[in-house]
């Protein structure tokens, strides 16, 4: 099972801590996926948020429609005005994010699991240099790396959303309370 000639050495490591090449593949690929999982999952929760942004809109209507007007129409600046100008900026800041979450990314890669490296990756894959595992462990690695930047870029707009829907709910509840004292 541990025969030196099935192992690759990952990241150099001496042979007694190289993992199985079959093991090693099968964690890349499980890697990969959870990846794209989390990909998908990003664009679920941006779904969601414009979900209920189109609610909350519709719910709202009458009442949004009055704090616009109240906004440009307002003389003077008072603590009304001031709550919905911040309800209106979270809420337009809220859609923003929303739309960068499922904007596509391009990232840079030449790994042959992603579509923009073709038809280049496709001649590589046909004439692979080195260990065939080597090889197929190197473009699971660079796709890897990318899909993990686009998440990490996905999710901070996810949490800025998150955050900027939250603030609109809360500065609308606040506007309307002081607007009726």
């Amino acid at each position: 099972m541990n025969d030196p000639a099935t192992l690759i050495q990952p990241f150099d490591r001496p042979p007694e801590e190289a993992m199985n090449s079959y093991e090693y593949m099968y964690h890349l690929r499980t890697i990969h996926q959870v990846l794209a999982d989390q990909v998908r999952m990003a664009d679920q929760k941006a779904a969601y948020i414009f979900s209920f942004i189109t609610a909350m809109l519709i719910f709202w209507s009458a009442d949004l429609k009055k704090g616009f007007n109240f906004i440009v129409t307002m003389q003077t600046v008072s603590l009304v005005w001031v709550l919905s100008v911040a309800f209106v900026l979270a809420l337009f800041g809220t859609i923003l994010c929303a739309t960068l979450i499922v904007v596509p990314r391009v990232e840079s890669s030449q790994s042959s699991l992603f579509w923009g490296a073709w038809p280049a990756a496709g001649e590589r894959l046909r004439h692979p240099k080195g260990k065939l595992t080597d090889f197929i462990a190197n473009e699971y690695l660079q796709d890897i790396e990318s899909v993990a930047r686009i998440c990490r870029k996905k999710f901070r707009y996810v949490r800025y959303a998150q955050r900027g829907f939250v603030a609109t709910i809360l500065l609308h509840i606040i506007a309307l309370a002081v607007e009726a004292r």
